[in-house]
């Protein structure tokens, strides 16, 4: 199995502590890529480096242009894609993920398998359909996720040429999905755990959020160098950044901290219960 995760300019510098991580988590049979546009010549642990192109024509916009043309030349019909910044927190639970393969092989129906604790998992707007979980289209956005997910290539390049950016990909992809017919399935429990709220965002830019990361991982990330202590923060939460400081109680304080509504405060718990 193939797995593709592709990032920008700004996520090279985290494709090595990327790289550790899903070295780490991920069962060794697995083929991982990175996918980006010009070289890269840093750190990288169990995984090949891949040039889209020299560079993206276009912008952000010509993402999804991109991508497709990309996976037009792979020949695998199943492949797990994801974007490259969510740092793995949790063993991939490989009987799981069997199981759900089969059931993706055997219906042409289905157009994908999300792998990880997406909102969808966590608010469990699905129906169940032969003891398999589905989403309810009608009730969920976000059947098309740039998160860790098992995609029928075919239907992926679909939706990949028809939207710009990942943020119109989640989004109008997923009503091009919803639309479609085709069903997106989802694991209960998620076969793999890691915070949902990416390593990297604008909302702080330049700082790299280990929330929900093991403190054995984070140490090891400093001690490699593919992570600096003082660039580091707790989540890519809008109201709030928190620096990481390796206080075993800074996840309670976050609990206490009263710029977190009760959506944030959940989430937190559902995170340090699953990832940690």
């Amino acid at each position: 199995m193939k797995i593709f995760l592709t990032g920008s300019k700004k996520s090279k510098k985290i494709i090595g502590a990327s790289s550790y991580l899903v070295n780490k988590y991920i069962p060794n049979d697995f083929e991982v890529n990175y996918i980006n546009y010009g070289n890269y010549n840093g750190e990288i642990f169990g995984a090949k480096y891949n040039k889209i192109a020299n560079f993206r024509s276009g912008g952000i916009k010509n993402w999804g242009k991109y991508l497709a043309n990309y996976f037009k030349n792979i020949k695998d019909d199943l492949i797990i894609f994801s974007l490259d910044d969510f740092f793995l927190s949790n063993q991939f639970d490989v009987n799981r993920f069997e199981s759900l393969k089969k059931i993706i092989e055997c219906d042409l129906n289905i157009a994908n398998a999300q792998l990880s604790i997406t909102s969808q998992q966590r608010k469990k707007k699905y129906y169940v359909e032969n003891s398999n979980y589905f989403l309810i289209p009608q009730e969920n956005n976000y059947s098309a996720t740039c998160q860790w997910t098992l995609w029928r290539k075919n239907s992926l390049i679909d939706i990949l040429e028809n939207t710009t950016d990942p943020w119109d990909f989640e989004i109008n992809g997923s009503t091009l999905l919803n639309n479609s017919g085709l069903k997106t399935l989802i694991s209960d429990p998620p076969i793999m755990f890691y915070p949902t709220n990416s390593a990297l965002s604008e909302r702080n830019k330049d700082m790299i959020s280990v929330f929900g990361n093991k403190e054995e991982d984070i140490n090891e990330l400093i001690k490699l160098d593919l992570l600096k202590s003082q660039d580091l923060i707790l989540g890519q939460f809008p109201t709030v950044s928190i620096p990481y400081n390796g206080d075993k109680n800074q996840y309670k304080n976050l609990l206490c901290n009263s710029a977190f509504n009760k959506d944030e405060i959940d989430y937190i718990k559902y995170i340090v219960k699953y990832c940690l």
